[in-house]
């Protein structure tokens, strides 16, 4: 069995929900590392994708519906964004 560790902002956490933060710092690292490659860089922002299943296959703990509501609240709240880039 794998050991996966997950970090996530405790302010954050208290303020959106834990599934929440897990979610976002994971948006967070993907970003800063396309920030860091140089790469999905559109209309002045870094931009990463995933489907809900692969959210859910990442983490391990949350399911493809924990996700996609987590991603609704933090889209609800202005925190991120949906944008559709490329096909």
């Amino acid at each position: 069995m794998e050991n996966k560790q997950f970090c996530f902002n405790i302010e954050l956490a208290k303020i959106h929900g834990i599934n929440q933060a897990v979610v976002l710092q994971n948006i967070f690292d993907w970003i800063n590392f396309n920030k860091f490659k140089e790469k999905n860089f559109e209309m002045g922002y870094y931009w990463t994708f995933d489907s809900y299943e692969k959210f859910a296959n990442r983490f391990g703990f949350l399911n493809s519906t924990q996700i996609k509501y987590a991603l609704k609240i933090l889209r609800k709240k202005n925190i991120i964004s949906a944008r559709k880039f490329n096909q």
